[in-house]
């Protein structure tokens, strides 16, 4: 009986001493992780800065400006692939769909960055691969230009009318991102006002993400494509004219909204993907546009390239 009780503190003083060092390994893969995603989220905001150079501001670029962007990203450890580049990676890694050289143009630019991530004291090397839209003409970048909902109609407004809203598709649904209320459009809480026309303009910017995963000690033919995600960025103006109190009332805003995947940035979740040697397909597939209460609607389909980045131009 005393051997029983010497044991069992023998145990317990065991425990104690390793309990608190499997914590702190704990703790620290978990900061680490962490850490990571931050950067990760740093990196698409220098990214998103690029792109409102681009297609939101109407002065030319500012040289010093973007430079300064571009030595951000290289300190985050963000490399730009040309499209050369990025075929050389999928060949090595055995993927059969290249980049056909007639996409080489300027509507995609394409970035990597890793990380190293652990399990159970094993150390593996996460690779993201970033398609980020450049340019109109290609699949990355949608425009809609003055599409009407309505025009020379008397619909009735009040303070809780739904003006205009944005909807995003997700797994679990439908998502509200952007909406307008009346008095956002300049009207007031007159009972009198009408709303006769409106459209509305949107421009939404993908980013679709492939994550790759092999451990540490391999060689990068190796890394192994988990997950697809994908980020897109929309702008919708929202014009049209109504009445207030008999008089003619224009209005003109605009507003944007950045939305993710589910799993944008989940690194855990690429990782039980690699472990079970298959892939999850993380995306946003279309948002919807609805105008007067949702009396109009306007579906807005994001691009889907599921069979790899060949697919991208």
């Amino acid at each position: 009986m005393r051997k029983n009780r010497i044991v069992s503190l023998v145990l317990v003083l065991i425990m104690c001493m390793i309990t608190p060092i499997d914590a702190a390994v704990t703790e620290k893969y978990i900061d680490q992780q962490l850490k990571n995603e931050i950067k990760e989220q740093k990196i698409d905001e220098l990214l998103d800065t690029i792109s409102s150079l681009q297609f939101e501001t109407k002065k030319s670029f500012n040289s010093i400006e973007i430079k300064q962007i571009n030595r951000d990203l290289k300190r985050l450890g963000v490399q730009e692939l040309s499209t050369s580049e990025v075929n050389s990676f999928l060949a090595k890694i055995g993927e059969k769909q290249m980049i056909p050289s007639t996409r080489s143009g300027n509507t995609v630019k394409w970035y990597t960055s890793t990380f190293d991530y652990w399990d159970n004291g094993t150390k593996y090397n996460i690779k993201r691969l970033r398609a980020v839209g450049n340019s109109e003409g290609g699949m990355l970048v949608n425009h809609l230009q003055d599409y009407v909902f309505y025009s020379n109609a008397e619909k009735a407004i009040n303070v809780t009318t739904d003006m205009l809203s944005i909807y995003v598709q997700k797994g679990i649904g439908q998502i509200p991102i952007i909406g307008w209320l009346p008095y956002e459009l300049a009207f007031s809480n007159n009972s009198n006002n009408k709303a006769k026309r409106n459209q509305v303009s949107a421009r939404d910017v993908s980013t679709i993400m492939f994550t790759f995963i092999k451990r540490d000690n391999q060689s990068d033919d190796y890394y192994t494509l988990t997950k697809y995600s994908n980020r897109v960025k929309i702008t919708i103006i929202n014009s049209g004219m109504g009445y207030e109190d008999g008089e003619e009332l224009d209005y003109y805003d605009k507003k944007s909204k950045v939305v993710y995947s589910p799993y944008f940035y989940s690194s855990s979740v690429a990782f039980e993907r690699y472990k079970n040697n298959n892939i999850i397909y993380d995306y946003i597939s279309h948002y919807t546009i609805y105008s007067y209460n949702k009396e109009y609607s306007k579906d807005i389909y994001l691009p889907n390239p599921l069979a790899g980045p060949g697919q991208i131009y």
